[in-house]
C-alpha cells in the first residue's frame, strides 16, 4: 500500500516544521545558557559582589525597571552589601575613569540600553569624547549669563501664571492637581523658552495635544528601553502605543513642522532669545 503524493508532503512539512522548532529552541537555550555562563564567570564585573540572580540574567533588571519602584529596588540591594564592596565598586570606577582619560578628554561610559537609539545620543549619552565635547561647544551659548538675563523675564512670567493659578484654583472646593499643573508648567514654559511657542495649557486650563500624546507613552518608552536587552521582542514594543497616539501623530507632526516653520520666519523678532 503507498500513501499519496500529496500525504508524503504533509508529513515531510510537518517533520521539517517540528526539526526547525527544536533547532530554534536549542539555539536559544543555548545562547542564554552560554550568556549566564559568562556573565557569572568572564565578565569584567563578574569579580564584584552582589547578587547572583542580578549577575546572570537580564530579568531581574527588566523587572525592576517596570515595578515603578526602580531606585527602592537599587536601595534595597545596596543596603544588603557591605559597605566595603561599595566603596571597592566606587574606588575602581574613579580609578577606571582617571585611566581612560585621553588629551583631557573623559570617556563617558554608556550602556545600550539608556542611551537613545536615534544614532544622535546627545549631551548626557554620547560616549564619544570628541563628539561631546562638540556638543557641548554648541550648547554653551545657551548657558551664558547674557541668555540666562534673557530669559529671566520669561520666567517669571509663567512662574507668575502658575503661583496666581494655585491661589485661583487651590482655594476653591476641589482644590489643585499639583502633578498636572506642575506638568502644564513644565510644558508652556519649555516651549515657549526653546522656539517661542506659547501653548498656554496653564492659561486654558487643559492638556494640549503634544502633553496628552506623551504622557500616553510612558510604558512604551520603558519597554523600549527594557526590550533592548531583548532584541527578540524589540516589535512588540509597538503594541504599546495607544491608538489615540498613532491616530494624533501625523498631527503632532504637522504642529511641529508649522511650528519650527514660523519660528524661522521669526529669525531676529523674537520677544527673547530661545
Amino acid at each position: 500500500m503507498t500513501l499519496p503524493v500529496d500525504l508524503w508532503g504533509q508529513i515531510a512539512g510537518s517533520f521539517l516544521v517540528s526539526q526547525a522548532l527544536a533547532a530554534a529552541t536549542g539555539l536559544i537555550i543555548a545562547y542564554y545558557s552560554a550568556r549566564v555562563i559568562y556573565n557569572l564567570h568572564f565578565h569584567p564585573l563578574s569579580k564584584y559582589p552582589g547578587p547572583r540572580l542580578v549577575a546572570a540574567t537580564d530579568l531581574w533588571w527588566a523587572y525592576a525597571s517596570t515595578s515603578g519602584k526602580y531606585p527602592w529596588i537599587i536601595e534595597g540591594v545596596l543596603a544588603n552589601m557591605a559597605i566595603l564592596s561599595v566603596l571597592l565598586l566606587m574606588s575602581s570606577f574613579s580609578l577606571s575613569q582617571r585611566q581612560q582619560k585621553s588629551k583631557n578628554l573623559e570617556l563617558f561610559v554608556q550602556v545600550g540600553y539608556d542611551a537613545p537609539d536615534t544614532g544622535d545620543n546627545g549631551i548626557s549619552g554620547e560616549p564619544d569624547p570628541i563628539k561631546h565635547r562638540e556638543i557641548a561647544r554648541k550648547l554653551a551659548p545657551a548657558f551664558s549669563t547674557r541668555n540666562f538675563k534673557a530669559k529671566e523675564a520669561t520666567v517669571h512670567k509663567y512662574i507668575d501664571v502658575f503661583v496666581n493659578k494655585m491661589r485661583e484654583v487651590g482655594d476653591g472646593t476641589q482644590g489643585a492637581e499639583l502633578q498636572r499643573w506642575a506638568d502644564w508648567l513644565a510644558l508652556d514654559l519649555s516651549a515657549d523658552m526653546t522656539y517661542g511657542r506659547e501653548v498656554g495649557q496653564m492659561r486654558d486650563m487643559m492638556d494640549s495635544v503634544l502633553l496628552s500624546s506623551t504622557l500616553k507613552l510612558n510604558l512604551f518608552l520603558t519597554m523600549s528601553q527594557v526590550t533592548r536587552k531583548f532584541r527578540l521582542f524589540t516589535a512588540l514594543t509597538y503594541l504599546t502605543i495607544p491608538p489615540s497616539v498613532w491616530l494624533a501623530m501625523s498631527k503632532l507632526l504637522k504642529m511641529n513642522a508649522q511650528d519650527v516653520k514660523m519660528r524661522i520666519e521669526r529669525r531676529g523678532k523674537t520677544e527673547h532669545l530661545d
